[in-house]
């Protein structure tokens, strides 16, 4: 095995290592008070769904266009790739640590709900989709396939309606703290002049 195929299996490696760690992560959260409705699961969650089945889907059964690299990847490119997923991943535990209790692999409102303006949250209002998106972004560096990058394309939409139903809910819990942080913060990418 050449040194650019271990760097794209490490990779592959860190995914797995970093989906582990989430699970386990999972059990640490406040108890619920109240849901965002169940179109709203249903949508982020068929187009994530979607999304990761597509970037997986291995075998004699893809569409050839869908397995064709669309570079020539060199070790250059696959380790950068590497390292930005791994910054990724480092973005995504800082915010879950930051966030605490108040973390829900679902939309919702915890009871003793609380906005979390620390840490990352300081420059996003969701570095947890900002971290795993970097690491996408490494892993398409890394993995020039199409379906990696049209996968990738379908997480970010799935993040955003995710991430909007979020703000619809949270909104009139904190009211105008929540309306001040949205002026400040970027939803996925820092805001500049802020």
């Amino acid at each position: 095995m050449d040194l650019l195929q271990r760097t794209v299996s490490l990779l592959q490696y860190s995914w797995i290592t970093w989906v582990l760690v989430w699970v386990g992560l999972a059990l640490w959260r406040k108890p619920v008070r109240q849901r965002a409705g169940l179109w709203v699961e249903f949508s982020y969650r068929v187009v994530g769904l979607a999304a990761a089945l597509l970037m997986i889907w291995r075998g004699a059964h893809v569409p050839l266009w869908l397995a064709h690299p669309l570079y020539k990847p060199d070790l250059v490119i696959t380790t950068l790739g590497l390292l930005l997923a791994w910054l990724g991943f480092a973005t995504t535990f800082w915010a879950r640590f930051a966030l605490g209790g108040n973390w829900s692999p679902t939309v919702v409102v915890k009871d003793g709900h609380e906005l979390i303006r620390k840490g990352p949250y300081a420059l996003v209002r969701h570095p947890i989709y900002s971290g795993v998106l970097l690491a996408l972004l490494g892993t398409c560096l890394a993995l020039p396939l199409a379906k990696v990058w049209i996968g990738a394309a379908l997480i970010l939409v799935s993040f955003s309606i995710k991430a909007r139903a979020e703000e619809r809910l949270l909104a009139p819990v904190f009211g105008e703290k929540f309306q001040d942080y949205m002026r400040t913060t970027g939803r996925f990418v820092p805001r500049l002049g802020h």
